[in-house]
């Protein structure tokens, strides 16, 4: 049994004896009870939720756990339940109905992911994993109390500590518990790859294909192209994205940087090019990265650490959009020359009002071999799926109302004005122009000043309350020309307001 299992351990554990009290009571009632065969954890599904105040849609993962039992007759039911364990929401009796959702998730079921995954999609990934058994846990537990002659109560207590330990430091360094326990046992990367004396990648021959050989040629095997930085392709960007699915790679791969000059025919004016590292080793270019600023992008980048306590304004080496399946929500890559040398990735999201390469980003950093993982609370800040349209637009505007002298965290950069301080003087003339459109306009389509308000930012502004002050601007005479009115000044003279 591994260290990080416990948790699962404890958790199925947990779902057993609520069965079995069940059980026990239905067996006193005089009815015959189905035997708990097994308790299984099953990793996460893909979820919708409702929220109870706007009545929207919330994409959310799920963790389940299954209860396999015997009826009397022999028949195996299977139950999945949530991380709440309190009713099974999906129930497989094994028979043509498949796995049927129960009256806990009915009106789930009929909602779709953004992927279109189905309720019963979802559950049938799920069948297809190797699920973690506590049949098999125990087992292993009771093997390695005959193995140490310590009792299972000795053995559980040292997981628990050791769980415990992991827990603290993965919280301070925000790197998985999963990967601090691997780090021994990282290899490292393979010294024995040739390149020429420049660095540069080389085609090697033998793999060349002939005009007849239908292989695309980014698949040509190169060989160690002088790597700089490398950042697993399977870590979150956010709550629903891993950086595969925003460059639509496959996730068993790793994204790496190389300076641009070292990669052979490369027509980059940048410092830094982006390589995909595939399985096998082979390294082909990332189609979906556009470059974008030129040699040395101008705008400014807000590029938070990994917890999101410190938020430094900076200008990146070099600034790629990705142009892949996930074109729509804008992700941006950066690289940049950090501290000793080493050479800092960060992603973001550029704004949808402004062009890439004049407006101020937020970015958190990739995971390498000289950066922590960002935290799962700051990649939800800063980059969360459940984002509005104009969420980048909001950040950067914030980010770059503060002075040079603020101390910024991301609570400062995350384009919501309740949070962080903020600096009311750059938004305080709103209120007041807002003021005199209401006194006179507004007054007659609004009962109240707030009304109008609400509508302006809504109609006019996409709903972005920290405009600049030429979108404001723009937005006040698009609202004047539409509401115009003919009435007499004060001298008399008819006019048109």
């Amino acid at each position: 049994m591994k260290v990080t299992d416990y948790d699962f351990y404890i958790k199925m554990i947990e779902l057993q004896n609520r069965l079995e009290t069940n059980l026990a009571k239905l067996e006193k009632q005089g009815k015959i009870p189905n035997a708990i065969d097994d308790i299984q954890y099953a990793g996460t599904i893909d979820w919708i939720e409702i929220d109870s105040i706007t009545n929207s849609e919330i994409p959310v993962y799920k963790e389940i756990y299954i209860s396999i039992e015997k009826k009397s007759n022999g028949n195996i039911i299977t139950k999945y339940y949530d991380e709440n364990m309190s009713e099974p929401i999906a129930i497989d009796f094994h028979d043509s109905n498949g796995i049927v959702a129960t009256k806990s998730s009915i009106a789930y079921s009929l909602l779709k992911t953004e992927d279109g995954k189905d309720f019963k999609s979802q559950f049938e990934n799920i069948k297809v994993r190797k699920p973690l058994s506590l049949k098999e846990l125990v087992n292993d537990i009771s093997a390695l109390s005959r193995e140490s002659g310590m009792s299972k109560e000795q053995i559980l207590s040292i997981l628990k500590e050791k769980d415990d330990e992991l827990e603290k430091i993965s919280r301070v360094s925000g790197t998985s518990k999963e990967d601090i326990l691997s780090i021994s046992n990282i290899d490292d990367t393979d010294k024995s790859l040739k390149s020429d004396e420049k660095g540069k990648i080389i085609l090697d021959n033998k793999q060349k294909p002939s005009l007849d050989d239908n292989a695309n040629n980014s698949e040509i095997k190169k060989d160690n192209p002088n790597i700089k930085q490398e950042t697993d392709l399977n870590q979150k960007v956010n709550n629903r994205f891993t950086l595969g699915d925003v460059l639509g790679v496959p996730e068993d791969g790793k994204l790496v940087v190389v300076y641009s000059s070292a990669v052979k025919d490369n027509t980059s004016t940048t410092k830094f090019t982006f390589l995909i590292q595939e399985k096998d080793g082979n390294f082909k270019p990332c189609d979906n990265l556009e470059l974008v600023g030129g040699t040395r992008p101008a705008n400014d980048v807000y590029a938070s650490n990994y917890d999101g306590s410190n938020v430094e304004k900076d200008h990146v080496n070099s600034e790629y959009i990705v142009k892949g399946p996930l074109a729509n929500k804008r992700f941006v890559l950066t690289a940049n020359t950090g501290s000793f040398g080493t050479i800092d990735l960060g992603i973001g999201q550029a704004p949808k009002l402004q062009g890439v390469n004049e407006a101020p980003i937020v970015t958190t950093p990739l995971k390498t071999t000289s950066t922590y993982n960002t935290h799962s609370e700051t990649k939800e800040t800063l980059h969360s799926y459940n984002s509005g349209m104009y969420s980048a637009d909001d950040r950067g505007k914030e980010a770059s109302s503060h002075t040079e002298d603020c101390k910024l965290t991301e609570q400062n950069v995350d384009g919501n004005t309740n949070t962080g301080h903020q600096h009311e003087s750059d938004f305080s003339h709103i209120d007041t122009r807002l003021s005199e459109l209401y006194d006179e306009k507004g007054c007659n389509e609004y009962f109240t000043f707030e009304s109008f308000r609400s509508d302006f930012f809504k109609t006019y502004l996409n709903g972005n309350e920290s405009p600049t002050e030429s979108e404001f601007e723009n937005a006040c005479k698009r609202y004047e020309n539409e509401h115009s009115l003919t009435r007499d000044d004060e001298h008399g003279v008819r006019r048109i307001y």
